[in-house]
């Protein structure tokens, strides 16, 4: 599974209030499995985007995926608002 996650793959990003490790964790998934998570420390603005309700508002994809660096640190995760405007 972790070697289907390339650069440039859209993930998903889910609220995880209910977990009891961490309240504010944000998970991110593909469609199908959560891949990892992010704590709270890094996360407070996007948490709260999530909190209220603005996930379609928001694009995710991995920007970079290195196999062989420690496991926290195998991907990192590119947020971004979508472009909504037509054209």
């Amino acid at each position: 599974m972790i070697h289907k996650l390339t650069v440039g793959k859209i993930v998903q990003l889910v609220a995880e209030p209910d977990n009891l490790y961490d309240a504010q964790v944000v998970a991110i998934d593909d469609k199908t499995h959560q891949l990892d998570a992010m704590p709270h420390q890094h996360n407070a603005w996007l948490n709260k985007l999530l909190h209220f309700g603005y996930q379609d508002a928001l694009e995710a994809h991995i920007q970079t995926a290195n196999l062989e660096n420690h496991p926290e640190r195998q991907f990192r995760v590119a947020v971004q608002l979508k472009n909504n405007k037509m054209h």
